[in-house]
């Protein structure tokens, strides 16, 4: 259980530090680079996915590969369907990160008959939500994954539907906790299956 804990706090200030809280913005300015807590965040999933095939270089694929789609962006999808102040979020090119999920996520959208449309330059909350499902399946994948298909875009609605209200914390950094505590889930369950 005490690993388990250390997993959850530690992805859920990996997580919020990917989005720019905790400090974070300060390895921006520092080393003109922000993606150390990606990096961080990554490895629990190269991990378990060594552990589960007993290959240390698989472990290491693992890693790369959920690092390299917590890389893909999201920026389009944060609106969630509501209006956006001043144009931002707008743009393909959000924050210097690519938003190079967005074709993968298009052809599934149009397989599921979900629009792509972006009237105002926004998309539907069925778009985001399938984006985020697809992003968070492709983050998780090397621990299993599935639960991260409904669980991600589940943190993403929550933060989303809090937006605007008087909270003691901003609606995006819960957002952010949260896929860090539901990746703690899907990574501890996994291990709950290896062990």
């Amino acid at each position: 259980m005490i690993y388990f804990l250390a997993l959850l706090i530690f992805l859920i200030v990996a997580a919020r530090a990917s989005g720019g809280g905790f400090g974070a913005e300060w390895l921006q300015k520092r080393i003109g680079w922000g993606g150390l807590p990606e990096i961080l965040f990554a490895a629990p999933f190269g991990v378990t996915l060594g552990v589960l095939t007993g290959e240390w270089w698989l472990g290491v694929l693992g890693w790369a590969w959920s690092f390299l789609w917590m890389e893909t962006g999201h920026g389009v999808v944060l609106p969630w369907g509501q209006p956006i102040p001043d144009g931002e979020f707008k743009d393909e090119l959000i924050g210097g990160r690519k938003q190079t999920l967005t074709p993968v996520v298009n052809f599934l959208a149009q397989q599921f008959g979900i629009s792509t449309d972006r009237p105002d330059g926004i998309y539907s909350v069925g778009y985001c939500r399938l984006f985020m499902a697809v992003k968070g399946f492709l983050i998780g994948l090397p621990a299993g994954g599935l639960l991260l298909v409904v669980l991600w875009p589940a943190c993403y609605e929550v933060g989303a539907r809090l937006r605007g209200r008087t909270l003691p914390i901003d609606p995006h950094a819960l957002t952010e906790c949260l896929t860090g505590a539901v990746a703690a889930v899907t990574i501890g369950l996994t291990w709950v299956v290896i062990i």
